[in-house]
């Protein structure tokens, strides 16, 4: 049995056309991403860590589940002080 090739940008903009609703949740988790990316980046630049040593700050911050109860967070660019917070609450 041959493999089937899937292009899935294809398919991913597909559902957008097809469903609102898929392409308003697509675009929330699409925002989230990058504002965890953000506050990541800069936690490694601030502090020298490694990109998995950021995600488990950021994990062991809380962050992740205040942006699912407030999706409207990922708004505010993530800043020094919020990475001084969640890096000292992480080595505590």
């Amino acid at each position: 049995m041959p493999f089937v090739k899937v292009n899935i940008q294809e398919e991913i903009n597909k559902l957008k056309e097809e469903s609102p609703e898929f392409r308003k949740a697509w675009d929330e988790k699409e925002q989230e991403k990058r504002y965890i990316n953000n506050m990541c980046e800069l936690l490694m630049e601030d502090y020298g860590i490694s990109r998995d040593t950021a995600m488990a700050a950021i994990n062991h911050s809380g962050l992740l589940e205040s942006l699912k109860i407030s999706p409207e967070l990922t708004a505010h660019i993530p800043d020094e002080a919020w990475a001084k917070t969640i890096w000292e609450g992480y080595m505590k």
